[in-house]
């Protein structure tokens, strides 16, 4: 299952026009692809995990086709036919899934800034100012423009202390943290994908061995570092690593068996079939 190519599906198919029988088919394909899009279900299982009919399930995946978001591949296992391969346009789902997510982000943004509020140019209104002429009446407030803070005056003993305000209040509290930035998050880059084209076995012909890599992908085996090494050592000794890579290919396989290839020539010493002679030898103590 890939959940890369799964998402890519959500956001992209529905808002393109796949909805229905064919998404929920793209949906199921993308559950059981790898990360580059690849899987090989049967039409059986297809139909009976949606609830459709199986002529349902082929005519959507014809029309699938058509419009160019999966590729379908026969395979065969010997002489038997089995399940197709089947290749989601995992570019193409990116690229619009990318689109309808950027959309969503703008739609956002642009809520976002709608509460905010709008910037002032400033107004010539100013406050009335309240001037105190005994201890009993209320303080002086006095503003000087519409935007600055009023002015704080008083005649009498009502006057705040100059005490620079409550210290309980502007005391920092410890127990309290600050919201700091915790930095960007450094994305740990990606290992490069290993090539299995680059460490050929030197006794392999090029074409042979191409046929093979791709034969691991298509079946969604792709060869590692490892089992090149190990496939390599094993061919080694081969008389005809050709043919036992070719086997493997046509049967469907996933690894080599050099036993498995029909060899004419074994047996036979110069040209002869090699048979011991019999061993006429009387054991001791036979009595006959």
């Amino acid at each position: 299952m890939s959940s890369r190519v799964q998402g890519f599906v959500w956001d992209a198919c529905a808002a393109n026009g796949i909805t229905g029988a064919k998404l929920l088919i793209m949906v199921r394909l993308a559950d059981y692809s790898n990360d580059e899009g690849i899987s090989y279900p049967g039409v059986e299982s297809i139909s009976r995990q949606l609830g459709l009919a199986e002529s349902t399930v082929y005519g959507a995946l014809a029309q699938l086709e058509k419009a160019g978001w999966v590729r379908r591949k026969p395979r065969r296992n010997g002489n038997r036919r089995t399940s197709n391969l089947y290749f989601l346009n995992v570019e193409r789902l990116e690229f619009l899934a990318e689109q309808e997510r950027a959309k969503i982000r703008a739609i956002k943004a642009e809520k976002k800034s709608a509460f905010l509020p709008p910037e002032s140019g400033g107004t010539d209104f100013e406050p009335p100012v309240f001037r105190a002429t005994s201890g009993l009446e209320p303080p002086v407030f006095r503003a000087t423009s519409g935007l600055e803070p009023p002015v704080f005056r008083a005649s009498s003993g009502l006057e705040p202390p100059e005490s620079g305000g409550d210290p309980q209040v502007l005391k920092h509290d410890p127990q309290v943290k600050d919201l700091e930035p915790q930095g960007k998050h450094v994305r740990a880059r990606k290992k490069s994908k290993f090539d299995p084209l680059t460490i050929k076995p030197s006794n392999v012909s090029p074409e042979t061995w191409r046929d093979w890599v791709s034969h691991r992908e298509e079946i969604g085996k792709r060869l590692t570092e490892t089992t090149c090494r190990l496939q390599s050592k094993k061919l080694s000794d081969c008389s005809d690593p050709d043919a036992v890579i070719n086997l493997s290919i046509t049967n469907g396989w996933t690894g080599l068996f050099p036993e498995k290839v029909y060899r004419p020539d074994a047996g036979r010493v110069n040209g002869r079939i090699d048979v011991s002679l019999p061993d006429n030898t009387i054991p001791p103590g036979f009595k006959g």
